[in-house]
Formats: C-alpha cells, sequence, structure tokens
C-alpha cells in the first residue's frame, strides 16, 4: 500500500476518567494526527469510544473486543485482538502510549513505558497484575523497536532494568493538563470555603497509592501543626487506589484528624482552583515517572514541596523546596519555611512560573513523532 499507516492503541481515551496515560494519549495524538494529515490513523478502542477523541479526517476508530480491564482481558486484547487487527490492515507502525506492545505482532513498534513503579513497588499490585507486567515489560519489551519515556529518570530505570541501549530510547516529556484561564477573587472565596472550611491549605492531588507516600504527607502535616499555631488545613484530592484502609488509620491517629479533608476525584476545573489558591502543593511521593501536579502548580504561580529523588527532583528543577519523601520532619519543616517566609513564596513562586515554561505538549508530541519518524523510514 502507498499511503502509510499507523495504528495507535489509545483505550486510555476514556471520557471523564482520564488519568496521566489517558491524557498523555489526548495531548500526544491530538497533535500528531493533526499535523500529519497524509499518514492514516488507525485508533484502537477497546470499548464505546467519544468522538472528542477523533481529532481529524485522518483517523480510523477501530474498537476491539472484549473491554480489556482485568489482567487476563488485557493479555487477550494485546496478544491476540491487537496482532489480528494488524494483520488485516499492515501498519507501517504501531504506537502503543501504555507500553503493551504485542509479540505475537510482526510489525514495527513503537511503546510508551511511563514508569517502572510495578518492579520497584511489586508489593502495592495484585498477582494477575504483576504477572500481567511480568509479561509484557519483563519478558519481551525488547520487541519494540523503539520506546518513549517521560523523563531522563524513567529512561535510566528502562537502561538499568532492562538494558536497553540508550539510542533506542526517546525523552518525550509530559506536560501540563490545564485549561488556563482567568480566575476571580469570587471563585477563590467560594473553592476555600466550599472544601477548606473558608481556611488556607497544603494540597495534595493524585491518585492515592502508597507509592505516593500520602500517609507521610499526614503524619508530616501532624508534624506541621504542632509546631506553628495556624488552622490551616490538608486538602487530599484524587480517587483511592490502593491501600485506603492504612492511611484511614493514620488520619484517626492524627491530633488534627479534622483539619484533614478528603474531596475525593474532582472534575479539572476545581482541581485547578484548588491548586491556584494551595498555600503550596505537596508531591513527595517515593517514586514517579513524572509527575504533572508540580508543573501545573508551577503554572498557576503555586509554591511546591516535593521529593529529592526520581523524576520529581529532575522536572522541579531549582523551583520547589525538596525533601526526603521518607524524611516527614523535612517535609514539616517545609511547610513550616511555606508558612513564615513569604520572601522566598515569591522566589519560589517566580522560578516555577519559568520552569513551568520548559514542558509543552507542542514540544512533546514532535520529540515523539521524531522516534516514530525513525520507524517510518527504517528500511526493516
Amino acid at each position: 500500500m502507498n499511503e502509510r499507516t499507523i495504528a495507535v492503541n489509545v483505550r486510555h481515551l476514556i471520557p471523564n476518567k482520564m488519568e496521566g496515560i489517558g491524557w498523555f494519549s489526548y495531548q500526544i495524538m491530538k497533535r500528531i494526527t493533526q499535523k500529519n494529515p497524509d499518514i492514516h490513523f488507525y485508533f484502537l478502542f477497546d470499548r464505546n469510544f467519544d468522538t472528542q477523541f477523533i481529532f481529524s479526517d485522518n483517523i480510523t476508530p477501530i474498537i476491539l473486543s472484549p473491554p480489556a480491564r482485568h489482567p487476563v482481558l488485557i493479555y487477550y486484547w494485546n496478544e491476540w485482538e491487537v496482532p489480528n487487527f494488524l494483520n488485516k490492515i499492515q501498519p507501517n507502525v504501531y504506537l502503543s502510549l501504555d507500553g503493551f506492545i504485542s509479540k505475537r505482532a510482526k510489525y514495527k513498534q513503537y511503546a510508551v513505558v511511563h514508569d517502572l513503579n510495578f518492579l520497584v513497588y511489586p508489593q502495592y499490585l495484585t498477582w494477575s497484575v504483576r504477572k500481567l507486567y511480568h509479561y509484557f515489560f519483563t519478558q519481551h519489551i525488547h520487541h519494540a523497536n523503539r520506546i518513549g519515556t517521560v523523563s531522563e529518570f524513567s529512561k535510566s530505570e528502562i537502561m538499568k532494568y532492562f538494558h536497553i541501549p540508550e539510542s533506542k530510547i526517546d525523552v518525550v516529556f509530559s506536560a501540563s493538563n490545564l485549561k488556563l484561564r482567568t480566575i476571580t477573587s469570587e471563585e477563590q472565596n467560594t473553592i476555600k470555603t466550599k472544601y477548606a472550611q473558608s481556611c488556607n491549605y497544603f494540597l495534595y492531588v493524585s491518585s492515592i497509592h502508597p507509592r505516593k507516600n500520602v500517609t507521610g504527607i499526614i503524619k508530616a502535616f501532624d508534624k506541621y501543626k504542632s509546631l506553628v499555631n495556624t488552622n490551616d488545613k490538608l486538602l487530599i484530592v484524587g480517587r483511592f487506589f490502593w491501600g485506603k484502609e492504612e492511611i484511614m488509620n493514620v488520619v484517626q491517629s492524627s491530633k488534627h484528624k479534622d483539619d484533614i479533608i478528603f474531596t475525593g476525584r474532582l472534575d479539572d476545573n476545581e482541581s485547578m482552583l484548588l491548586m491556584k489558591f494551595a498555600k503550596a502543593l505537596l508531591l513527595v511521593s517515593f517514586y514517579e515517572g513524572f509527575g504533572v501536579p508540580v508543573i501545573e502548580s508551577m503554572q498557576l504561580g503555586t509554591p511546591v514541596i516535593t521529593s529529592n529523588t526520581t523524576a520529581l527532583n529532575e522536572i522541579s528543577g531549582d523551583a520547589a523546596i525538596k525533601v526526603n519523601p521518607e524524611n516527614t520532619d523535612e517535609i514539616a519543616n517545609a511547610m513550616k519555611i511555606i508558612h513564615e517566609h513569604p520572601e522566598l513564596v515569591k522566589q519560589l513562586i517566580n522560578k516555577g512560573l519559568q520552569q513551568a515554561e520548559k514542558f509543552s505538549w507542542d514540544i512533546s508530541a514532535n520529540l515523539l513523532w521524531n522516534g516514530v519518524q525513525k520507524l517510518l523510514s527504517a528500511n526493516n
């Protein structure tokens, strides 16, 4: 066939339920498909799709059943449904945005691997999910012709654990998903009244999972409240993925449990407003492949307290207060610094605005497309 075709795994494009991989897929593929009208893209969904994800006329949406949400079905979808369809269209490249390539597919494959937390923290996964990741990554990520990942840190991890040559890995940073707009003082009062009892607050925004160190944040907040006479709250925004019982036990043992507020998962607008008016964002994870909330907070002019390890150390540059995520005293002291040093806060805000400008979906889409083009132009 003369027309070049690319099949793309976009099963994380789910309206109103998108997490990190979903947003990455949305932002990257919207730009790539619209900028390359001469290439035909097949978007592979595992359920009914929303037309908002069909970004341009050169996209053909395909539903491959069954919905791949259970480990067994994810295996079946990737190892049978995907290669069977690829054999029908014979694409030039198969692009998998969640890293799950197909060992049975006989076409050039580009895998985007976002992080390796399943190797570093396997105890936080069910047995079946561990087996799934072991099969698709540990056993046959080597079948990918090229790999993209979201930070230099993740690139180093892929080289370390999988012994992939550096020349085969592209760093394609994530970026902010915020829909920036003018925000009024009235909205500030409304959002603080609704979620923080009209008080100032520190903010955590992400999925709630043990590797995110939410228990460490709660313990540090307890220590901060004992150091400073304040009515500050701690807002935790996100949905529970793992370890809810342990986290709630820590909350119940806190002297300041009435000041700890779980909002659940919020829509994009309310999350943005809470981020905008927080005293600081707290993202002190044990392990992150990127850490989008750090960039979003900086973009909004909100100071950031983050880990001095993994990708968080890399993406925050010199624009955040960095702490050892294992040390709750350090986290508490960072909160105290934010509370007591307004001039330092101004410096962090200014540096953060500059740091956030380094990350752009336009740049990232170009970087990923450059990697894909290397496969399109290769002779074998």
